[in-house]
């Protein structure tokens, strides 16, 4: 059996086997560059999923390969704008993750003959993987295709094993009845656009971002570094009010790169947290609570 069969076809111990040959570090160096920031242990059997994650940054990480970019932020809206003038493009990251070729060939060999048969669309156009958790509790499947990238969970809110549902069966069924209705939407809203409609967006520079980047994030648990703005109860996202004075936002820069540098490896840091911010050295956590200081060993200058 070929490694693309074991993948199409879900085999266990195939997998184990070439996670223990590459080597567990390897593994998880490859999931941080996806995105997937929460805790790995370093164990055989985590190369099966055995550590939980959410669906959304579980789709993320999918996100990331049907772009061929490393550690895309997931959100809900992508973009707005007034009606007629079209969506703006933000431009795409110029980072690229490895191997970005021969991970989208092992996830359309899934669907197209493998565990995930039944999410099979007309265009041959799918390409993801099936989940299966212990005694059935969990089934999930994400795919993408060239307009969509979704995910989808079943499982009973009391955590009980369902009667036998795995990754291939209803929630590859919920998959392709949602993105063949959702494609035709989208491709539509791409043709009446002025000009290209993208869900990637650039950080913004410190001479945009002017605030107090580590005071804003021990404030507000929904901050974002890249423009300093916060999600409040209820309305839009605000810009945080803790202002660096705009004299100061050069020395600004200056110093906290200077610091960064001291206090971790910024380029290390960044492949292991998908938040993290190269200007505080912090991260936001997985579990939520305020960002934290990357521990990754600093450069010695």
């Amino acid at each position: 059996m070929t490694l693309s069969q074991a993948f199409a076809h879900s085999v266990n111990s195939a997998a184990i086997r070439l996670g223990m040959t590459v080597g567990l570090d390897k593994v998880v160096a490859a999931a941080r560059e996806l995105g997937l920031d929460a805790p790995l242990a370093k164990v055989p059997s985590m190369v099966l999923g055995t550590k939980e994650v959410s669906l959304l940054d579980l789709t993320g990480a999918f996100a990331s390969v049907r772009a061929g970019h490393p550690k895309l932020e997931p959100w809900g809206i992508a973009a707005f704008g007034p009606e007629g003038t079209g969506l703006r493009s933000l431009g795409a990251p110029k980072l690229s993750i490895a191997h970005h070729r021969e991970m989208t060939r092992l996830l359309r060999d899934v669907v197209d003959h493998g565990t995930g048969r039944a999410a099979a669309l007309d265009d041959d156009g799918a390409a993801g993987k099936t989940g299966t958790s212990q005694d059935y509790r969990d089934a999930w499947f994400v795919s993408f295709n060239k307009a969509l990238v979704v995910g989808v969970w079943v499982g009973n809110d009391d955590r009980s094993p369902m009667k036998g549902v795995t990754g291939g069966s209803l929630p590859a069924q919920i998959w392709r009845r949602f993105v063949s209705a959702a494609t035709p939407l989208v491709d539509r809203l791409k043709d009446s656009a002025v000009g290209e409609v993208t869900s990637f967006s650039l950080p913004m520079t410190v001479t945009q971002a002017q605030c107090d980047q580590t005071a804003c994030a021990a404030a507000y648990s929904s901050f974002r570094s890249s423009d300093c703005r916060y999600q409040p109860n209820t309305g839009q996202r605000r810009l945080c009010k803790k202002a660096v004075p705009e004299d100061s936002v050069e020395t600004l820069a200056r110093v906290s790169t200077a610091a960064a540098s001291r206090l971790c490896d910024p380029d290390r840091c960044a492949r292991r947290f998908r938040s993290f911010d190269p200007l505080t050295c912090t991260y936001q956590p997985h579990g939520g609570g305020s960002r934290r200081m990357c521990e990754e060993e600093a450069q010695v200058q």
